[in-house]
């Protein structure tokens, strides 16, 4: 029996259990190269016990993040193309992933997102023949502009972040949110060009903005692998009492919190109408924040205690890229849905049909009475969502096209070879552990002695062969 060829996927944070739209994607990615390959997961942060996947996995490791002295010195020192690839740039992580590349020897590093994908420009780290496949998620150049028009004083610019870091980095995140979106787009802008002419094979999940890209780039190595939705059995009927309108989103990320707001301005012409709804809204809730008509019930193990058939979800996105997971997730459960015209980017729905459409907070308020007034119609529209998003994101057929884009990238000559230039750091030896097992917690992955050096990878075009 041929040995299947390994994997080794960097990830941006530890994916398990699945909390959040991009927990999700990681996940999913990782299932389904696990049919073809044999995995490894390197993963920022802590490893909880218990968190881990089932034996799909064949090793897990995690890696520290840089405290905020060394991020600081990233920051002043400029060793880092863009300010969040600082926030990840950590000497340790280089040595803990240097030990685990000699021990796996991939075929395939997978990183994910350009924060990641920095550790693909060390010289050295990874076998010569190693393709490198970069998830780049969302063009977060687009994500931070949008952002930057619409942040305020007080508005943490880490959002998720803010609580993984040192304090001067956070205040200074909440003093100057705009400049430092505005700066992080430029970089990042900057950035997603060069990692995509790195790159062997390039992800987006949005189509559209994989079409972005290569407009953006001449790459013809950018597809889409958008997220795909758990096969729900059909429900047997699509209740018609009364609704309940339900938001899903930590309150803590700021497109969060502005969407809760919008939604209070929804409350308030309901209200003014004679027409009271009160939105029960599912995430790690923000004590700072306070609502009219938006009520914080906090974090939600399981979404199929709350969102089921005859629910609705309101979801008013007004920033941010990519495909909104849990419009798809709602769709899959055929649960109704009210958003915005950023939730329907890079899908292939239809407003009055899949799901209704408002940008305007009076017109949101119009779609929920609507609703509220005509449970048939919300039965309805939920029926048209969940059989589009079988139709369109089901398993089988997007994990056919994740493993035709790695075959892919394994199949076609390197675009670049690699020369090592300007040697950053000098050579180092050092002993090191690092806390790795397989998915049934086997024994830890400990380092005897290792010879290193840290040196800039230069991109050189090389003719196909």
């Amino acid at each position: 029996m041929s040995q299947k060829p390994r994997l080794l996927y960097i990830a941006s944070r530890w994916p398990w259990p699945v909390s959040t739209g991009r927990q999700r994607m990681i996940d999913q990615e990782l299932r389904f190269a696990a049919e073809e390959y044999e995995v490894t997961v390197a993963a920022f942060g802590t490893q909880s016990p218990g968190n881990l996947p089932g034996d799909w996995v064949g090793r897990v490791a995690s890696l520290p993040l840089p405290g905020w002295l060394e991020i600081l010195s990233n920051l002043v020192l400029g060793r880092c193309g863009s300010l969040q690839e600082c926030l990840y740039r950590s000497v340790a992580a280089a040595r803990a992933i240097a030990v685990l590349a000699d021990l796996v020897q991939p075929d395939i590093v997978m990183f994910d997102m350009v924060r990641t994908a920095q550790y693909g420009e060390i010289a050295g780290l990874f076998p010569e023949s190693c393709r490198r496949v970069l998830d780049m998620d969302d063009l977060l150049s687009d994500r931070y502009r949008q952002m930057q028009a619409t942040a305020e004083s007080g508005q943490s610019a880490l959002g998720m972040f803010t609580q993984k870091f040192g304090r001067p980095v956070a205040w200074l995140a909440r003093l100057l949110p705009r400049l430092l979106f505005g700066v992080e787009a430029r970089l990042m802008h900057r950035r997603e060009r060069v990692m995509t002419e790195k790159a062997d094979m390039v992800l987006l999940v949005s189509g559209q903005e994989a079409e972005t890209l290569r407009d953006r780039t001449g790459a013809d190595h950018v597809q889409p692998v958008p997220p795909a939705v758990e096969d729900f059995p059909v429900p047997h009927r699509f209740p018609d009492e009364s609704t309940e309108f339900k938001f899903l989103g930590s309150a803590r990320y700021a497109p969060n919190a502005e969407a809760m707001r919008f939604l209070d301005k929804v409350g308030d012409h309901l209200a003014g109408e004679g027409q009271p709804v009160e939105f029960k809204a599912f995430g790690a809730p923000d004590d700072k924040l306070e609502f009219t008509h938006v009520h914080q019930a906090g974090y939600l193990d399981d979404l199929g205690h709350e969102f089921t058939p005859g629910k609705v979800m309101v979801a008013p996105i007004l920033t941010g890229t990519g495909v909104k997971t849990k419009i798809l997730e709602a769709m899959a459960r055929a649960v109704a849905v009210i958003t915005t015209s950023k939730g329907t980017e890079g899908l292939g729905v239809e407003h009055g049909t899949h799901l209704l459409v408002a940008d305007d907070p009076r017109e949101f308020a119009d779609h929920v009475k609507d609703l509220s007034q005509n449970p048939g119609r919300t039965a309805e529209i939920a029926k048209a969502g969940f059989d589009y998003a079988r139709a369109h994101h089901g398993e089988e057929k997007l994990k056919n096209d994740f493993l035709d884009n790695l075959a892919a990238a394994r199949s076609i000559p390197h675009r670049y070879r690699y020369r090592t230039t300007g040697l950053r750091g000098g050579n180092s030896t050092w002993r090191t552990a690092i806390s790795a097992g397989n998915a049934n917690n086997g024994p830890a992955i400990t380092a005897k002695r290792c010879h290193y050096s840290f040196r800039a990878i230069v991109p050189s075009r090389r003719n196909p062969m």
